[in-house]
């Protein structure tokens, strides 16, 4: 026997926990287990257990930020680095470079 949406067990004397993912809140009819996993801030089969997400979203967001100022620091660290040296070679470059009233005149022979 297949129970109503929304409710599962023995008699479908159960009703589906208000945390199961979906819009429809719907679980197995036989052992209630949520079909679409469950909403932010509870896990197991049933959707039962509270998860403590703020933390755990916390030590994500510190860890993400300290990341993304690392990979920031290094980048600027790194252009610090290679800027004086590659403005030197753009300088050296340009002084082999005759000016332009200095530079010989292709000969054509008619």
């Amino acid at each position: 026997m297949t129970c109503p949406r929304g409710t599962y067990g023995p008699g479908c004397g159960f009703t589906c926990s208000d945390h199961c993912a979906g819009r429809l809140r719907e679980c197995n009819h036989i052992d209630g287990t949520c079909l679409y996993g469950c909403t932010l801030g509870y896990s197991g089969n049933l959707c039962n257990l509270p998860v403590q997400e703020p933390f755990i979203d916390y030590n994500l967001a510190v860890v993400t930020a300290i990341c993304a100022i690392s990979t920031l620091v290094s980048v600027i660290l790194a252009g610090l680095v290679l800027a004086p040296g590659l403005i030197a070679q753009k300088q050296e470059t340009d002084e082999d470079i005759p000016p332009e009233h200095e530079l010989p005149i292709p000969y054509e022979d008619n």
